[in-house]
């Protein structure tokens, strides 16, 4: 009994300091300033960037990773990567409907489904990384992204020839 007593005080005692300095991590670190400018949101040619778009679930995944003029496509966990050349008017397309897309709000972009949620859908995700800055939406059902990134997101997958 007092083992119990020593090991769930031990335990709790840990989990108070845990909590206190991550609460004085949080209050020493400077406050984020959220973008006011939606220039920022504006692809240039200039910059790097990264487009991810992965659909997972227990029995299947796929994965498109488009940039540096390549598109990686991998169909399942045990496939190797398969690599093409991304062609310039390829690319320039997508960057066209990627300036479409407000990447600050890409993570509060809601799902039209959720079937993904009952395994009756893979699980999908587009990630953009713009100069080192990852944006990621939520999850949404494969095939049924939201439609402020559906143009984008199917011509991914059109390049690709994931289905």
């Amino acid at each position: 009994m007092k083992l119990i007593i020593i090991l769930l005080t031990t335990i709790i005692t840990n989990a108070c300091v845990g909590v206190k300095e991550a609460s004085s991590n949080m209050k020493s670190s400077p406050p984020v300033k959220a973008e006011t400018n939606m220039q920022s949101s504006i692809i240039s040619q200039d910059q790097e960037i990264v487009v991810e778009y992965s659909a997972i679930t227990r029995g299947s995944f796929k994965q498109v990773k488009i940039g540096d003029g390549q598109i990686s496509v991998q169909k399942s966990r045990t496939d190797n990567k398969e690599t093409i050349d991304c062609k310039k008017e390829d690319w320039d397309k997508m960057m066209e409907l990627l300036s479409d897309v407000h990447l600050e709000n890409l993570s509060k972009l809601e799902a039209p489904s959720k079937a993904h949620e009952y395994d009756a859908a893979l699980a999908a995700s587009l990630t953009i990384t713009k100069d080192g800055k990852s944006y990621q939406t939520t999850t949404f059902d494969h095939g049924k992204p939201p439609k402020e990134i559906e143009a984008l997101v199917t011509y991914i997958l059109s390049l690709s020839k994931v289905e």
